[in-house]
């Protein structure tokens, strides 16, 4: 075949060509025909005559997002200007910054459900700027067959702060209202603002979110849907929050925790049927951390964490809805990374009627 211009042929002349050179194991001889086209935007292909054709397919493979999507083509675009095109013996920001990121340690979990131990793991990390933080901690019960999550992401590089967390686990309720040990699966997902006030390095910010939660028994119930006779609630408990949150903490390079100061938190949550929850209800939470530094030259870096909560509730009330008030003893360990990780070991109280008291060991972390 004789192609009369090399740069511009015809369809015809283009077909005769991917018959003589192209290979026929391509995907295009699905159809006997195969149709040539000149270009794409978003669900559409345009052949060499510009009409315009509906592709029915482009959604299984590798355009879900449609062709020429003008936000994924600007993204790229925009990194490909500035990003280094170094060899891989030479350093870029972005090269240290993906590799600081990595989670760096994994530590074990282990906790409980309805069926027995749930044991796990947990990491974090954050990139060398502080720009990106992360927590991960993914649990399964073995005797149960059941994954357990929680994960949280803050975005740091412009203000306000970005926050998001999604959370599955199971909750015990011991000896609940003296029936016996209560286990409920507490799933939610959330989004936190947090703007600090006046100044960039304000030792206030305010913190404004939603919650979607969803709670449901992991213990048997009886016909009636209580446990034991006693009445629990299953189902969702929605709610926007703000607050406000005050630290004048202290910390060191390397520190994984602050080494002295303190911080308090004011924080309000609204429950509505509007915004997705099943029981009205408004909440105030007040906490309160001091940090206190051992004034011996051996023990400089070691960390006492004395921490309040309390708080007050009105509207619907439900069975697992109570405020109590503890302490802990943190025992701080340096893992050789900025983002705060702590094991602690504490001592908790309830001071309702018949209030419990109880030692406990968590590990706390913090974006």
């Amino acid at each position: 075949m004789k192609v009369t211009d090399l740069t511009r042929p015809g369809e015809q002349e283009l077909l005769e060509l991917e018959r003589t050179y192209c290979s026929f194991g391509d995907t295009v001889h699905y159809i006997e025909l195969p149709k040539i086209f000149e270009r794409c935007e978003g669900s559409w292909l345009f052949d060499l005559e510009d009409r315009p054709y509906l592709d029915m397919q482009m959604w299984y493979s590798a355009v879900n997002f449609g062709y020429r999507n003008a936000d994924i083509e600007e993204a790229h675009n925009r990194q490909m200007a500035r990003l280094p095109q170094l060899a891989c013996q030479y350093l870029h920001r972005e090269k240290i910054m993906l590799a600081a990121i990595a989670p760096r340690f994994w530590l074990p979990t282990i906790s409980s459900d309805k069926d027995g131990v749930v044991a796990g793991a947990y990491t974090a990390g954050q990139d060398a700027l502080a720009y990106h933080s992360y927590t991960l901690d993914v649990d399964y019960g073995a005797a149960s067959s059941r994954f357990y999550y929680n994960a949280a992401y803050a975005y740091d590089y412009f203000y306000p702060t970005f926050t998001i967390e999604a959370h599955k686990k199971p909750v015990l309720y011991s000896n609940f209202l003296n029936r016996g040990d209560y286990y409920e699966e507490n799933r939610s997902y959330s989004f936190k603002v947090s703007v600090p006030l006046n100044r960039m390095e304000s030792k206030y910010s305010f913190i404004l979110g939603y919650m979607w939660q969803r709670r449901s028994a992991l213990s048997g119930l009886d016909g009636g849907g209580d446990f034991n006779g006693a009445g629990v609630f299953q189902g969702r408990r929605g709610n926007v929050f703000a607050g406000m949150d005050f630290s004048n903490t202290v910390r060191y390079p390397y520190s994984i925790s602050p080494e002295e100061g303190r911080t308090a938190s004011l924080l309000y949550r609204l429950y509505s049927k509007a915004i997705g929850s099943d029981v009205g209800s408004q909440e105030y939470v007040l906490s309160y951390s001091e940090y206190l530094r051992p004034y011996s030259e051996g023990y400089r870096h070691d960390v006492i964490c004395l921490k309040l909560k309390g708080g007050i509730s009105a509207g619907e009330r439900i069975g697992r809805q109570a405020f109590q008030l503890g302490g802990d003893a943190r025992v701080d360990l340096t893992l050789g990374y900025r983002l705060k990780v702590t094991p602690a070991l504490g001592v908790a109280h309830g001071f309702n009627q018949d209030g419990e008291t109880r030692v406990y060991f968590l590990i706390y972390s913090s974006l």
